[in-house]
C-alpha cells in the first residue's frame, strides 16, 4: 500500500478480506496524491464487491498523513466488534469515500461508520455511500470541539437505523495552524441524503437528532464559515427532533416526516445560533414543525417560504410567508 503514488489505482478484486496474521482492514498512511492524480483504491464497478472484515482492535479503513486519496466501491463489515468503519487517525485532507456500503458498526452508541475525531480533517467529499444499523453513522470532528471537519461535502448517502446521531459535525472552539487547511470562511455542504432513524434509536439521556450540526468558532477564521443543508430526506426520530443545530445555517428545500415527533431545533448546544436562514422546507410533524431559540443578537434568524404542517408549525425567528397547519390537514 505505501508503495501507491500519485495517479496510480489499485484494485481489489472481489472476496473476503480477513488475514488473521496480519493487520485488518485498509491502512492509508502517509499516502499523498495530487488534485490532478489522486491516488484511488476501488472494488470492481459492477458485480460483488471486496468486504473488508474488522476486528476489535483497529478502525477498519484508517487514514494518516494522506491526502487526494479516492476509496469506492468497498463494503465495510466491522463485525459489531467496536472498530470505526472509517476513521481519520492523523491529518488527512482532500479524501473522498465513494459507493462504500458500511455496516456491522453499531454494537454500542459509541461505534461510529465514519469517524474523523482523530485529526483536524478538510476537503473530504463523503457521497454515494450507505451506512446502516450503525451506533453513530458519521462524527466529523472532536467531542471537545478540536480537530475540525472543514469544507466537507456529504451528498447522495443512505445512513438509517442507527442507534444515535445518523451525523454529527461537531462544534469548533478554534481553526488549528495546519499546514494547507483554508484559513479563508468556508462551507460544509449536506445534499440529497437520506436520514433515517427506526425504533432502535436510544432513549432518554442517551437520545440524538437524525443530523446534528456544531458552531463554528466565534471569532477568527472559521467563524464566517457556513452549514449549507439542502435537498435532504428526514424520516423518523421518536426520541429527540430530525434536525438540531447552532452557529450559521442554511436550511432549505429539505422533506421532513416525523409522525413521533419534532423536525427542526435551532437552538443553542455548545454556543448559540448565529445566522440562520430556513427557507422552502416542506415538514410534517406530530411534534414541533420548524422551533427557534436562542439566536445571538445581531445575526438574522429567519424562518420564510415553508410549508410546515406539525401540532406547533413555527416558533421563534423572523417569519414570513409561511404556509402552516396541523399535520392532519
Amino acid at each position: 500500500m505505501r508503495s501507491l503514488r500519485p495517479g496510480d489505482t489499485l484494485v481489489l478484486q472481489a472476496g473476503t478480506y480477513d488475514i488473521p496474521s496480519d493487520v485488518p482492514g485498509l491502512p492509508l498512511f502517509d499516502l499523498n496524491g495530487t488534485a490532478d492524480q489522486p491516488i484511488v483504491i476501488t472494488g470492481p464497478e459492477t458485480g460483488p464487491r471486496p468486504i473488508l472484515l474488522g476486528r476489535s482492535t483497529h478502525n477498519t479503513v484508517r487514514l494518516s498523513n494522506s491526502s487526494h486519496v479516492v476509496v469506492r466501491n468497498l463494503e465495510i463489515d466491522g463485525r459489531d466488534l467496536g472498530g470505526a468503519g472509517v476513521a481519520a487517525q492523523g491529518v488527512a485532507h482532500h479524501i473522498t469515500l465513494e459507493n462504500l456500503l458500511i455496516r456491522g458498526a453499531g454494537g454500542d452508541q459509541q461505534i461510529v461508520g465514519i469517524s474523523t475525531v482523530g485529526a483536524p480533517t478538510w476537503n473530504w467529499v463523503i457521497c454515494g455511500n450507505t451506512i446502516v444499523g450503525a451506533g453513530t453513522g458519521m462524527y466529523l470532528g472532536d467531542s471537545d470541539g478540536t480537530n475540525p471537519f472543514v469544507a466537507g461535502l456529504i451528498e447522495r448517502n443512505l445512513v438509517r437505523d442507527t442507534i444515535g446521531y445518523n451525523v454529527q459535525i461537531k462544534h469548533q472552539v478554534g481553526r488549528p495552524t495546519v499546514a494547507g487547511m483554508p484559513t479563508d470562511p468556508q462551507r460544509t455542504i449536506i445534499r440529497h441524503n437520506v436520514f433515517a432513524k427506526s425504533g432502535n434509536s436510544a432513549t432518554g439521556g442517551m437520545a440524538r437528532p437524525n443530523l446534528l450540526v456544531g458552531h463554528f468558532p466565534t471569532s477568527g477564521m472559521g467563524s464566517e464559515d457556513l452549514y449549507e443543508i439542502y435537498g435532504n430526506f428526514f424520516h423518523h426520530n421518536a426520541t429527540e427532533a430530525l434536525f438540531q443545530g447552532e452557529g450559521n445555517i442554511a436550511f432549505y428545500a429539505n422533506v421532513m416526516v416525523n409522525g413521533a415527533g419534532s423536525a427542526v431545533n435551532i437552538q443553542p448546544h455548545h454556543d448559540v445560533p448565529r445566522s440562520i436562514h430556513v427557507f422552502g422546507n416542506t415538514i410534517l410533524a406530530s411534534g414541533s414543525g420548524i422551533r427557534v431559540t436562542g439566536g445571538a443578537a445581531g445575526f438574522p434568524q429567519l424562518v420564510f417560504g415553508n410549508a410546515v404542517f406539525a401540532a406547533t408549525p413555527i416558533s421563534g425567528g423572523q417569519q414570513r410567508d409561511n404556509v402552516t397547519g396541523t399535520r392532519a390537514s
